[in-house]
């Protein structure tokens, strides 16, 4: 029997189809790696600037009840753990961090840096307060 010349086209064709599924497979499952990292640092983001707000927010509170001496300087990092507590230690179940300044660059203006951390992301809130008299304020956020 005498082999026809379309014999062995089919395989060709097969493995074609495979190589092409193949590449079609490993673009999607590069896609769908780039999306998860980026809903990943999104969420890092999320957390970094609400660690640096809450961090804000208390120093301002602390800031509007002191009656003399107003707080000023640097306080020390306060971690936020698994549990979402806020500690001063840091530890392995540590989520993130904030970090908060406060300065006086004036006899009016105080200014109030907090930076919250989550992994590599650092989000950044600035509250500065201007004094228009001894007992009333404007407080601006940015």
């Amino acid at each position: 029997m005498v082999p026809k010349k379309s014999d062995g086209s089919a395989l060709i064709v097969v493995i074609m189809v495979m190589v092409v599924m193949m590449i079609l497979g490993a673009a999607i499952l590069n896609v769908s790696i780039s999306q998860t990292m980026q809903a990943s640092n999104e969420d890092k983001r999320i957390q970094a600037h609400y660690l640096a707000r809450s961090g804000a927010e208390a120093t301002l509170n602390a800031w509007k009840s002191a009656t003399s001496n107003k707080p000023n300087g640097s306080c020390g990092t306060v971690y936020l753990n698994n549990l979402n507590q806020f500690v001063n230690v840091d530890s392995s179940k540590t989520i993130g961090k904030f970090d908060v300044t406060i300065t006086n660059p004036d006899s009016v203006t105080t200014i109030i840096t907090s930076k919250g951390t989550v992994g590599n992301v650092i989000q950044t809130i600035i509250v500065t307060i201007v004094t228009v008299t001894s007992s009333s304020y404007s407080i601006k956020w940015s």
